[in-house]
Parts: structure tokens; sequence; C-alpha cells
């Protein structure tokens, strides 16, 4: 993940949460983060593997799925140690995150099957 890209998101994350209402709005401005974020790495994973063309489809598939699950172990790392315990809010913030990176990814390779560049 691009430090610059980060840093926005945590300051766009951070003014969101300052105008907050409400447990619901901070609720959502959460999963929008962790989305955010997976997107984000999305774009570093993406750009990881065209830079190194010489793996295989099985090789880039591992890559992926051994990214995606660093990111959620982490998000379930962050619950633990924040003490949180709602299974629910926790699976909604994994399922943001996997839907931020598997989507993203989606953009950046149906661009490029289409013959654009990413």
């Amino acid at each position: 993940m691009s430090m610059a890209t980060t840093s926005r998101i945590m300051d766009e994350t951070d003014a969101r949460l300052r105008a907050a209402r409400n447990d619901d709005e901070v609720r959502r401005i959460g999963i929008d983060h962790v989305t955010a974020l997976g997107a984000d790495l999305a774009n570093t994973a993406y750009l990881k593997l065209v830079s190194r063309p010489e793996l295989t489809v099985d090789q880039q598939a591992g890559f992926l799925q051994d990214t995606i699950a660093d990111l959620m172990a982490n998000i379930e790392d962050l619950f633990a140690r924040q003490g949180m315990t709602d299974v629910t809010l926790l699976a909604e913030h994994l399922e943001g995150a996997e839907t931020g990176f598997v989507g993203r990814l989606d953009e950046l390779f149906f661009v490029v099957r289409i013959g654009g560049q990413a």
C-alpha cells in the first residue's frame, strides 16, 4: 500500500468519524475504511504481479490469496487487540476488506483484458 493513499484514506476516515452522529454511522465508516484499504492493497498486489511476468498462474493466485489472508488476519488481530468481541461487526469488516480487494483486482484485470492499461 502506498503511504500517500493510506494517509488519504486515514484522513478521510478521521473526518467522517468526527462528523458521525450515531453508532450505525460509525459502523459504516469503519467498513468503508477497510474496503478502501482492501482496494489500495489490490493496487499494490497488482503492480507486484505485473512486474513479475515469470510467475505462473498458480503462483499469482497463491500470492493474491496470501495477500488477502494477511489483510484479514490483520483486521482480526486489530479487533482482538482492541477487545472487540462483536462477531457480526468483525464479519462485516472482513467482507468489506475482501470486497475492496477483489473488486479492485477485477477492475484492474478487466482493463488489461480489454486492451487498456491499469
